[in-house]
């Protein structure tokens, strides 16, 4: 069973893993989030406005587990600087060591941090990698094996999320790099299908093929 499974399947870890991981209304989301992103001074507004919110320095006995996609070489600066803040909040765990945490099922102690990396995009090693490498940053980078090597598989796996086309992604000795480094690198499904619309024959098969 893959670190992510374990994390969806633990009750305590609340997380942007878990909640992607939900049903319900996630086309309405979509939709919002398309017409928010149209309009940057109202996202910006709006982010500002549920920051306000958010004081963990004020809360104790947490996991979190940012999420990140595409890291782009304008991003680094403002990349190294979150993470520098979440430093000063609490302390960066490796997934394995945050899984073990949230499954013992003990009270948890402190502020931890698990950094994610999403569908394993080649900015993520270009611009992110080396400044968490610097700042010894642990982090895990969930990739899509079909689109690091596309002829791995002729089998149909489901329909591919047509938004994650069009990217560089890293290929596997970026990814053994990666994991020289110190990090972690796991699977996002074999191909990126839309698993919430398929059946769960076809769910099966796109989990069965990305482990070969």
């Amino acid at each position: 069973m893959s670190n992510r499974t374990r994390l969806q399947q633990t009750p305590r870890a609340v997380s942007d893993i878990t909640a992607r991981a939900r049903g319900g209304n996630r086309s309405w989301t979509r939709r919002a989030t398309r017409l928010i992103n149209a309009m940057p001074p109202i996202r910006k507004a709006i982010i500002y406005g549920l920051s306000l919110k958010k004081r963990p320095q004020d809360s104790t006995s947490w996991v979190r587990f940012p999420m990140y996609h595409d890291v782009e070489s304008r991003d680094r600066g403002g990349f190294e600087r979150q993470l520098r803040y979440m430093k000063s909040l609490g302390e960066f765990l490796s997934v394995d060591d945050a899984v073990t945490l949230l499954e013992r099922g003990d009270p948890i102690d402190g502020r931890y941090i698990c950094i994610t990396f999403d569908d394993g995009y080649k900015g993520c090693y270009q611009n992110a990698f080396p400044i968490l490498h610097a700042l010894g940053v642990p982090a895990v980078f969930f990739v899509v094996p079909q689109f690091i090597e596309p002829s791995a598989s002729s089998q149909s796996v489901g329909s591919v999320d047509r938004r994650i086309l069009g990217k560089q992604y890293l290929s596997w000795d970026e990814c053994r790099q990666i994991v020289n480094g110190g990090m972690a690198i796991e699977s996002h499904s074999f191909s990126h299908a839309r698993l919430a619309v398929l059946d769960q024959a076809g769910c099966a098969a796109n989990w069965r093929v990305r482990r070969r």
